[in-house]
């Protein structure tokens, strides 16, 4: 069961039911979100050998600060802040440090370089450099 703002309690069957997800793919995400709740903060032990124990507990983790754990942990954004940090870039050591792909990364930065292309930036896939005016950048 999972505590809601106003006290009721659902069950992870009826999130599932609203989400029209099955209840192992809820529970997962259930499993991944404690998960990140703990490495959040990891002094609040959110996660617990029993269900029970976790819907007592109350986290003043926000929405925001939950966002930018998520951001944080993306590879676009591990890509662009290698892009902007590191002098001689390189793809494949990039790759090798993050244990992905290569299409793996281009995958992942397809969104991110639409974004900067609308402020007139280029992230190159190969070099994973930016280009572009000095003052956007």
């Amino acid at each position: 069961m999972i505590s809601t703002n106003q006290s009721s309690l659902h069950t992870l069957t009826e999130i599932a039911s609203v989400l029209k997800l099955s209840y192992q793919q809820t529970y997962n995400t259930y499993k991944d979100l404690l998960l990140d709740l703990n490495d959040i903060d990891p002094d609040r032990e959110i996660m617990s050998s029993k269900m029970k124990e976790v819907v007592s507990q109350q986290s003043d983790i926000s929405v925001d600060v939950y966002r930018l754990y998520l951001l944080r942990k993306s590879i676009a954004f591990q890509a662009l802040n290698y892009a902007a940090t590191t002098k001689n870039t390189d793809m494949a050591a990039f790759t090798n440090q993050y244990f992905i792909s290569k299409s793996t990364l281009i995958r992942k930065l397809d969104k991110l370089r639409v974004l900067l292309r609308r402020y007139d930036i280029n992230l190159s896939i190969t070099t994973l450099k930016l280009s572009g005016s000095e003052l956007k950048i």
